[in-house]
C-alpha cells in the first residue's frame, strides 16, 4: 500500500485486511519492540562474550542491555527492588485474577 500516513491507511483498508494484518503481526512481529529485543540480545550476547560484568560481578542479563533499562538510567527512575511475594499474596492475586471469593 505505500502509506506513510497511518489515518489514510486505515480508510484504505477492508475490516478483514485490518484483522489479518493484526493477526499476521502477532505470528511475525515487526516495529519497535520487534527490533528492541533483537538488538538486546545482540548486545547481551557481545557483553557476555566480552565478559562484561555488574558491579557486583554477577553476569550482566537481559535487562542491562535492554534499551528500557537505558532509558530509565537517563531519567534518573530507581528500579524497586525485587521480594518474593507470600503465599498469601499469590492465593490473593489468583483469587483476583480468577474473580473468586
Amino acid at each position: 500500500m505505500g502509506s506513510v500516513d497511518p489515518d489514510a491507511l486505515l480508510e484504505q483498508l477492508t475490516a478483514r485486511q485490518w484483522m489479518e494484518w493484526r493477526m499476521y503481526s502477532e505470528i511475525e512481529p515487526w516495529g519497535y519492540p520487534e527490533q528492541d529485543s533483537q538488538n538486546t540480545f545482540t548486545r547481551l550476547i557481545q557483553a557476555q562474550a566480552g565478559g562484561l560484568t555488574k558491579k557486583d560481578k554477577k553476569a550482566v542479563d537481559w535487562y542491562d542491555m535492554s534499551l528500557k533499562c537505558e532509558r530509565e538510567k537517563n531519567l534518573g527512575v530507581q528500579q524497586k527492588p525485587s521480594r518474593r511475594q507470600t503465599k498469601e499474596e499469590i492465593a490473593e492475586a489468583v483469587k483476583r485474577f480468577f474473580g473468586v471469593g
